[in-house]
């Protein structure tokens, strides 16, 4: 063992040994890490593609929302323009 021709006692050593053992275990690897971004990524795109999609059928309703808003208002001026020329025409005579 490096540790004991370094000139650490046999416990210590093995102490050692085992400690960096275990801190191995909990430490990210490059390779972890890398996955980790990969599946990150593949969330984010998911939610991107989810977030787009919403906003398309928000964007969507609100388009026909409008248009149907549109063609009322353009019926109900087209009645008042109606109503108009007949008072018009009553005031005339």
């Amino acid at each position: 063992m490096q540790l004991q021709e370094a000139g650490s006692e046999e416990p210590q050593a093995r102490a050692l040994v085992t400690f960096a053992e275990g801190l191995s275990d909990t430490l990210a690897t490059r390779d972890g890490l890398d996955a980790a971004v990969l599946t990150l990524d593949a969330k984010i795109d998911r939610v991107d593609a989810n977030l787009g999609a919403r906003i398309d059928r928000v964007d969507a309703d609100l388009g026909a929302r409008i248009d149907r808003v549109e063609a009322k208002m353009d019926a109900e001026f087209s009645t008042l323009r109606g109503e108009m020329a007949v008072l018009k025409r009553d005031l005339m005579l």
